[in-house]
């Protein structure tokens, strides 16, 4: 057999990565705060038609929203390793007693049909749609009054069910970051911090990254965010171009290997 051809730099890497749009199911957990069952489910989903052939196991209810088949799995506990609490987004969910203390999990998978994913549609457009319908339907549960936050396994980030419709996801937002690719920062030296994306690589785009930064906190999860934005408006920077919050300013970028995962490329601006 020939050997594997390797991608040796980052820019190789970035430059194949470009397009690599994910087709893989989109996986969410509603942490809640006392069981569910599917009548409960029908209360607040609006628009689905429920498979007439349900599985054998009582806990697994599928339906159709949109074209879009889900699979809804209830477990009697908590997700393993405390990885919902350790998920917990600071501005979208806080430290939030109540996913603390969350006692089961409401598993929603959900996979594209087989025909958009063959047909000649964009796989950009193909994967925000089915995206779009998960949210809509996560949006929905979040109304059960046992629901308390949401778990995107993609991007392993948790979100308070109250904040869900109205800043994760609001209606009428084309790609909103806060679902698609939230941004997270963490402190370096005092006064120091890194920040990425996690999400923008399942969508074909490099992710998003600002290393050792002297910017207030807010200002750089604010400006990183808006940078998301502008890159899922189909705006797609590249390395070597200079972006600012003003015309006037000029921050370099380069092609770097991701702060998460070495083998995912990153857009990484240099902020001072």
């Amino acid at each position: 057999m020939p050997e594997e051809v390797r991608i040796t730099t980052v820019t190789e890497l970035a430059l194949d990565w470009d397009g690599v749009v994910s087709d893989g199911p989109v996986v969410g957990s509603l942490l809640l705060s006392s069981p569910v069952s599917r009548a409960d489910l029908a209360t607040v989903l609006t628009g689905e038609t429920w498979s007439e052939e349900q599985p054998d196991d009582p806990n697994t209810w599928c339906f159709d929203h949109e074209g879009t088949g889900f699979a809804a799995h209830y477990l009697p506990t908590p997700i393993p390793d405390d990885e919902a609490q350790q998920g917990m987004h600071p501005i979208y969910c806080g430290d939030n007693e109540a996913i603390r203390q969350y006692s089961s999990t409401l598993v929603l998978a959900s996979t594209p049909a087989l025909d958009s994913l063959e047909a000649e549609e964009d796989p950009f457009e193909a994967r925000v749609t089915h995206m779009d319908a998960t949210a809509t339907v996560i949006d929905q549960l979040c109304r059960l009054p046992q629901a308390v936050g949401v778990f995107m396994v993609e991007t392993a980030t948790t979100y308070a069910a109250e904040l869900f419709g109205e800043q994760v996801h609001p209606e009428g937002d084309l790609y909103p970051g806060p679902f698609y690719a939230p941004v997270r920062l963490r402190p370096l030296s005092e006064g120091r911090w890194e920040a990425w994306s996690c999400g923008l690589a399942a969508l074909g785009i490099p992710e998003v990254q600002v290393v050792d930064s002297s910017w207030d906190p807010t200002e750089l999860f604010e400006y990183l965010s808006s940078v998301v934005d502008h890159e899922l408006a189909g705006n797609l920077i590249m390395a070597n171009q200079t972006v600012g919050r003003t015309p006037e300013e000029k921050l370099p970028t380069s092609w770097q290997h991701w702060l998460l995962d070495p083998e995912v490329p990153a857009l990484q601006i240099t902020t001072g």
